[in-house]
Parts: C-alpha cells; structure tokens; sequence
C-alpha cells in the first residue's frame, strides 16, 4: 500500500517536482552533454578499476543532478537580478 503522502509515480524522491519539471523544458545536452556524461565513466572506471561500469555511470549520474542543480539555480539568481 502506497502512503497518502507519497505519488504512486513518482520515481525521483530525492529530486523535487519543481526542479524536474524545469529540466523537462530544457534542450537536449543543455544541462550536459552526452560526451561529458561519457568521459566522467570512463575516468572513473580508470581511476577505480575496482568499480563496474554501473557505479562509474551511477557517480556520472549524481555529477549530472549537480549541475541541474546549480543550473537551475543561476537561472532563478538571474531572474530575480532582471
């Protein structure tokens, strides 16, 4: 049973609502292109060769929020300056 206080399609807890919803309406490789996402597994893997491709994608994965994070927020500091 799903709780009152929880989307039944929500699959991104961590992630608020709002902050999807402004990267929904960004451009493809806007917030990151597919290369970067590309060379932060691939230094990761050579860095660690203990991890698996899957962790490496997992810490390219947590890099990408980041910087929809920090995106996000320059756009609003720029909106307010405006």
């Amino acid at each position: 049973m799903i709780p009152l206080c929880q989307k039944p399609n929500k699959t991104m807890p961590k992630i608020p609502e709002k902050t999807l919803k402004w990267r929904r309406k960004q451009k493809p490789g806007a917030i990151m292109k597919p290369a970067t996402f590309e060379k932060i597994v691939k230094k990761c893997m050579a860095d660690n060769p203990s991890f698996s491709r899957s962790r490496c994608e997992k810490i390219a994965g947590s890099a990408y929020w980041k910087t929809v994070k920090v995106k996000k927020r320059a756009k609003e500091i720029r909106r307010q300056l405006t």
